[in-house]
């Protein structure tokens, strides 16, 4: 798996969601964007397949922006592959994308 980063623009941090407790046992539900000329946020609502617990993440970036549809993964959908533009030496990002897949069902 490759790995890029951290982004963030101007005083921006990176993050890791790992330190949500059972992380292993979750699966991404849905994605939240904020954005405005750029991405201003993030935040990711985690699911337990088992249990139907839904987690949710820490809000990451800042307040601006307007709030985008949602990105919404159906149980067993993952996402494969993460597609981002930034503009500055800064790591701004202004694109961010991702590309979905759906778990083999037998």
């Amino acid at each position: 798996m490759a790995d890029y980063g951290p982004f963030g623009g101007h005083g921006g941090y990176e993050f890791d969601d790992a330190t949500i407790a059972n992380m292993d046992q979750l699966e991404i539900g849905e994605i939240t964007i904020r954005s405005g000329r750029f991405i201003e946020s993030i935040e990711i609502l985690y699911r337990n397949p088992h249990t139907g617990e839904l987690v949710q993440s820490d809000h990451h970036g800042g307040p601006g922006g307007t709030e985008d549809p949602h990105i919404i993964l159906n149980p067993g959908e993952y996402i494969v592959e993460i597609l981002h533009s930034s503009v500055d030496q800064a790591n701004t990002l202004m694109l961010l994308g991702f590309i979905l897949a759906l778990a083999n069902c037998f």
